[in-house]
């Protein structure tokens, strides 16, 4: 196995290529599933996030009122009984902290932490017709190769400007800047919140 810290890694000066049997590109709910799979089946495995902590959607989405859009059961991993037993929902709809909290539970639980590597953007994907395989590059300029590549980014992963849906004044301008990429929000009201408002068109 390559590097396993989970700290951006620095290009290699000798232009070494690091080699995988597969790379995941995501460690969201889908890229922790493949790694816990192509793991159990006992292949090397090198997953590649961009952000600073695992959760895909549930680690960079914190804006009010986010959450599960169906019962939080359905969203649990049914791979593992015992895990099923050890988490308890909070919630019938759960909330992005609690998500977010559930998704690191299951990379400590099932060590997946040593085969992600965070703060690790990938620039490109090209597949290689010669040697039958994908060379992923991140932007540090850091290279690996491997005959499978799976892309589980999502389709929450790209940032999205907000439009305000009033003329004028607008309540939420200066509270919301980017869904998905401000990644955080605060109300500028308290009691009724406009920036739900918002959320809740988009």
């Amino acid at each position: 196995m390559g590097n396993t810290d989970q700290h951006p890694h620095k290009p290699n000066g000798n232009g070494a290529v690091e080699h995988y049997e597969a790379i995941i590109i995501g460690a969201g709910v889908s890229g922790l599933y493949q790694l816990y799979k192509l793991r159990e089946m006992g292949l090397s495995v090198r997953v590649f996030e961009d952000a600073g902590g695992v959760g895909g959607t549930w680690y960079w989405n914190r804006y009010p009122g986010c959450r599960f859009d169906s019962e939080s059961e359905t969203y649990g991993y049914s791979w593992s009984k015992e895990l099923l037993q050890e988490w308890n929902w909070k919630e019938h709809f759960s909330g992005q902290p609690e998500n977010e909290r559930y998704l690191n539970f299951v990379a400590d639980k099932f060590n997946l932490r040593p085969h992600i590597q965070l703060n690790s953007c990938v620039s490109s994907a090209v597949y290689d017709e010669n040697e039958h395989c994908w060379e992923v590059q991140v932007e540090n300029g850091q290279r690996a190769r491997a005959q499978f590549l799976i892309g589980a980014v999502g389709v929450l992963s790209a940032a999205r400007s907000v439009s305000c849906p009033r003329r004028g004044r607008c309540p939420v301008r200066g509270a919301v800047g980017v869904l998905s990429a401000a990644r955080s929000v605060s109300c500028p009201r308290r009691g009724r919140c406009p920036v739900r408002e918002v959320y809740a068109r988009l």
